[in-house]
């Protein structure tokens, strides 16, 4: 076969005007449009590099279809990074536990109630649940204010000394 014969398409790569290795400033779906081959599109996300491609190299453009942002732009989608990943094993002086919870350490707890009374103190032993109020149901909160240096004593169970 002859050099001159060989079919060498060329697309028409006047409209797409981004170069590989710039950054993506909005996301969206982009047109690959390379310089030998059909356009396909793709989506990329912004901050992002516009990538290089495997055969053409630096000859490939991007044209941007249609810009539209990630759900990871949405604020109504976003994480908040300030607060914890697991709220509950979260460690603080003033952690409240709620009823359902299982008692971790025995010591005195502030019990804080919801409207009905004033808070007040209680023990409980580890191992316990912390128990729903009889008024304010499960919107009672408890407070470790000081841990016991052991377990109470309870039916069947005596101290160490």
């Amino acid at each position: 076969m002859d050099k001159e014969n060989i079919n060498l398409n060329k697309f028409d790569q006047l409209d797409c005007l981004i170069t590989p290795g710039e950054i993506v400033r909005r996301s969206g779906i982009y047109e690959i449009c390379h310089s030998d081959e059909p356009r396909v599109s793709v989506l990329l996300t912004v901050n992002t590099i516009f990538p290089f491609c495997r055969r053409c190299g630096e000859l490939v453009r991007y044209k941007l279809l249609h810009a539209a942002p990630h759900i990871s732009e949405d604020p109504d989608f976003q994480e908040d990074a300030s607060a914890p990943d697991n709220p509950a094993q979260q460690t603080s002086d003033k952690r409240q536990f709620r009823p359902g919870e299982v008692v971790l350490i025995a010591g005195i707890y502030s019990v804080l109630h919801r409207d009905h009374r004033q808070s007040h103190q209680a023990t409980l032993n580890d191992g316990e649940t912390f128990p729903p109020c009889k008024v304010c149901d499960c919107d009672v909160r408890f407070e470790l204010l000081s841990p016991a240096s052991q377990r109470s004593a309870t039916a069947g169970n005596k101290p160490t000394q």
